[in-house]
């Protein structure tokens, strides 16, 4: 809640079943311990650290952003 999450979403954090990896994907513990947050505490990014120490390139993914008008023409896209 002093990170801005809302109550319902700690409780239920809180009393979950999920060990630490899985529940640390959920939106309540997301929007808690973002990377800006935890880089705000000194942490270190497990990425930065790795393309600092590659030899090879790291580039990031493209995310492809295809519009309905992309899909028209292919069968079964709804047109």
């Amino acid at each position: 809640m002093k990170l801005g999450v809302h109550v319902q979403a700690a409780v239920a954090c809180g009393i979950t079943s999920k060990g630490p990896w899985r529940s640390s994907k959920t939106p309540g513990i997301q929007q808690a311990l973002s990377n800006d947050y935890l880089k705000a505490e000194g942490l270190a990014s497990l990425r930065d650290g790795w393309i600092k120490a590659s030899p090879f390139p790291v580039k990031r993914p493209v995310r492809s952003r295809r519009s309905d008008a992309s899909v028209q023409g292919v069968v079964g896209a709804g047109g």
